[in-house]
């Protein structure tokens, strides 16, 4: 029984560290730029900064994304404007006079 515990423990452990491992597999162009900043892979420290900074760099990537779309989708929505939009025109222009 304890030999079926301890193997049971023991693959569990080797799933977690699979696990753990895929999340944070480096592409082989990850360990060409590691390379070029003279970052060796044993450095876990380095490494996980690295990671952090790619991270990082890619959120603000997709957030600069978001954000063209946005002001793409404004300016076309400006360009032709819905019967809602013109309606609210007429409004606005109304209670000038």
């Amino acid at each position: 029984f304890s030999i079926v515990k301890l193997m049971n423990k023991l693959r569990d452990m080797q799933k977690d560290i699979d696990e753990h491992l895929s999340k944070n597999e480096l592409t082989k162009e990850d360990k060409k730029i590691l390379k070029a900043r003279g970052i060796k892979l044993h450095n876990r420290e380095a490494v996980a900064a690295y990671l952090a900074e790619k991270e990082a760099a890619e959120l603000a990537s997709a957030e600069a994304a978001k954000a063209e779309a946005e002001e793409k989708a404004r300016l076309e929505r400006e360009a032709n404007p819905t019967t809602e939009d013109l309606l609210k025109a007429i409004l606005a222009e109304l209670k000038k006079n």
